[in-house]
């Protein structure tokens, strides 16, 4: 049995894992070492490997099931649960999201866990930044804890999407893609660590405050969440398997040069409702 290292991405989460590839997590003997060091730092990454579409479906089936995009168009054919980004193929999103955002946070149970995998990567740019949420939230003050704790805020996807995109869905998706009321903090259901939980790519306003308390308060959120300290910087390298928790992190994509080739084909876990702070005892 190969021996798992872990070279960790910042002082507060995130590691490399060395001494394994991606086979070894359809091992059922190293899996759990691997799983167990996700959940420890949230995010993980094993770093050049080959990784064909079957292969990451069945990775990705390790770690729940797996969510079929509601916007098959972005997908690989025949293959609804990977979505690609990029520049390289007809279904390829090249410039999608380049917001701070977890994927999906707009449904009523979104996405639990991201994988994604480089196929092709740009000389320049293309990184992916990814922010802790567990410590954007154990950063507030005690006043604004204690202000949002009860407060829910509303997830719309079509928050940063052109006209042009909105115009793209058809009746199903439109009612799929009708949104979501999450609290603004979240504990997570394996770790019971308390998180922030809006972004800026879709989360349209909080709820039960006056309008313009809202506004504010919503914006010092993405302006506190996004800061750098709490932030990794993925350079991606050809065959990098990222995997990242969704229910503590959020990401955004960067920019590159569109001249150059860029494909990532990404696939989500589906997730659970979310659990408010008043469950938290309960746990």
């Amino acid at each position: 049995m190969p021996s798992i290292s872990v070279t960790p991405l910042t002082d507060r989460f995130g590691a490399t894992l060395g001494g394994v590839d991606a086979s070894d997590l359809l091992d059922d003997a190293i899996f759990p070492g691997i799983e167990a060091a996700f959940h420890n730092f949230g995010i993980i990454a094993i770093r050049c490997q080959h990784i064909d579409h079957q292969m990451l479906l069945a990775i990705s089936s390790r770690f729940g099931e797996l969510d079929v995009h509601p916007q098959p168009q972005f997908t690989v054919p025949g293959a609804n649960e990977i979505y690609v980004f990029g520049n390289t193929r007809p279904e390829g999103n090249a410039t999608g999201g380049r917001y701070w955002h977890s994927d999906q946070s707009y449904l009523t149970n979104p996405c639990a866990i991201g994988l994604m995998v480089a196929a092709e990567v740009p000389e320049v740019g293309g990184d992916t930044l990814f922010a802790d949420m567990y410590e954007a939230y154990e950063t507030l003050d005690v006043d604004t804890k204690d202000l949002i704790a009860p407060l829910t805020a509303t997830h719309l996807w079509h928050k940063m999407k052109s006209p042009a995109r909105i115009a793209e869905l058809d009746e199903k998706q439109k009612v799929k893609l009708q949104g979501a009321i999450h609290p603004v903090v979240r504990i997570h259901p394996k770790s019971n660590r308390k998180a922030l939980f809006v972004n800026e790519g879709f989360t349209t306003k909080i709820n039960g405050l006056p309008d313009v308390e809202a506004e504010i308060l919503l914006d010092e959120l993405f302006k506190h969440c996004s800061q750098p300290q709490f932030q990794y910087r993925h350079q991606w390298q050809v065959g990098d398997l990222v995997i990242w928790d969704h229910r503590c992190m959020i990401h955004s994509a960067t920019h590159y040069n569109p001249e150059q080739r860029r494909t990532l084909y990404r696939t989500s876990i589906k997730g659970e409702p979310c659990i408010p702070t008043s469950e938290s005892k309960k746990l």
